[in-house]
């Protein structure tokens, strides 16, 4: 009787996750945008767009020298990494050189 009853229970488990809907699977992988030229703030915006709101983070590096990148319309993207059109994976560290305007 136990036999019979743990077989159904089984039946019964197999069953419920095979007519399960499968989960829609996340990208985990992404294209770089072109953001070279952009004010940080609007290629932070390309940038997330880009990764689906994924996580991934983009590092700006002040290339003017040491400070803290703060208010980020007033930085322009000067170089980006990786470079327009490559992959971006969930694992990336990608980064921007920024400068004050008319400094690229």
């Amino acid at each position: 009787m136990k036999t019979r009853m743990a077989a159904t229970a089984a039946a019964l488990a197999l069953s419920a996750v095979l007519s399960a809907p499968q989960a829609m699977a996340q990208p985990t992988t992404w294209t770089m945008p072109d953001i070279r030229g952009m004010n940080l703030a609007a290629a932070q915006k390309a940038f997330n767009e880009a990764t689906e709101g994924s996580g991934v983070k983009l590092t700006p590096v002040n290339l003017s020298g040491p400070g803290e990148v703060i208010n980020l319309t007033n930085w322009t993207v000067c170089s980006q990494s990786p470079r327009a059109g490559g992959t971006i994976r969930a694992k990336s560290q990608p980064a921007v050189g920024v400068n004050r305007p008319n400094n690229c």
